[in-house]
């Protein structure tokens, strides 16, 4: 009996834009009180707002470094979200927003009206 060799498996697909904004939808935090964590108000913002672009379409790729770069309130007395876990789940949408959207594109530099006094008087 001669064995066929198994079908390669397929690479990991990307997720599409509205299976990621209903996966950030569904997401919840562990909540802790009287420790540091995260002001719950700020992640769900922030959170709703990537969601709500990836479901209208109108995502770019800066969502992503907006979001690799954000910074949460912290809270100690009120209810806030576990650190660690947000951090986790965070990294993971950078992540997979970076591979649905792609690199950011090179920006422009902004000419300032001193760089253009500088372009005029440098011409013979």
């Amino acid at each position: 009996m001669t064995s066929q060799p198994a079908a390669p498996t397929p690479p990991p697909s990307t997720p599409s834009a509205a299976d990621l904004a209903a996966r950030i939808r569904a997401t919840t935090f562990p909540r802790i009180r009287y420790h540091k964590g995260y002001d719950r108000y700020d992640v769900d913002w922030l959170l709703r707002k990537v969601a709500t672009e990836l479901e209208r379409g109108v995502a770019k790729p800066q969502l992503a470094d907006e979001l690799a770069k954000a910074e949460f309130s912290t809270t100690t007395v009120r209810s806030g979200y576990d650190e660690r876990t947000v951090d986790d789940f965070v990294d993971e949408v950078v992540g997979a927003l970076r591979a649905l959207l792609g690199p950011v594109p090179p920006q422009r530099a902004k000419s300032t009206p001193l760089a253009l006094v500088r372009r005029l008087l440098k011409r013979p």
